[in-house]
């Protein structure tokens, strides 16, 4: 069964409706450090929000271009789920409030006081992905990473050498 949310949804409650239910109180109240930990934790989610975020960007391209693009269905347990008793898979949002959500996440990005939740989320994944992805670059090409004793790498892991950084993201399936 697909369940399209309600058009009559602002964008504003739908950029809070839509942070994936394990994650929306460290989301809501800005803990960035626990979320990256979370996010570090199931990578999974981590590339989901990164699709998520390339599939917004595609949308408000294909809006711009004056096409259209199909519904898309939301990759992970959003709050509105939760709330609604909706089983995983079956939320999905259409093309106009992709589109929407897209614009409104560039409207309140990060010179705003007032940042869109799913913006930071996207903010916090991206961002853990990209760390990752230049620390594994780095010990590829034999340069120094620095994340041998750093706790910030992988938030609460500290590596005694190279190899134990690349063991743990291949054991958590952080494949970049």
């Amino acid at each position: 069964m697909r369940l399209i949310i309600s058009a009559e949804v602002t964008t504003q409650d739908l950029d809070k409706l839509l942070i994936p239910n394990p994650v929306y109180d460290l989301v809501i109240e800005r803990k960035t450090k626990e979320l990256k930990k979370y996010l570090e934790e199931h990578p999974k989610l981590m590339f989901n929000i990164a699709q998520f975020n390339q599939a917004l960007k595609v949308s408000n391209q294909y809006a711009a271009q004056r096409k259209c693009n199909c519904s898309y269905q939301i990759p992970w347990l959003p709050y509105y789920s939760a709330q609604n008793n909706i089983k995983f898979g079956q939320l999905y949002i259409s093309f106009t409030q992709q589109v929407d959500l897209y614009r409104y996440m560039i409207r309140y990005w990060y010179p705003s006081p007032q940042i869109s939740n799913m913006r930071y989320l996207s903010l916090i994944a991206l961002g853990t992905l990209q760390e990752l992805k230049l620390a594994k670059q780095y010990i590829g090409a034999g340069k120094d990473p620095c994340v041998i004793g750093n706790k910030d790498v992988i938030v609460g892991k500290c590596f005694s050498n190279n190899y134990q950084f690349v063991q743990y993201l291949d054991n958590h399936y952080i494949w970049l």
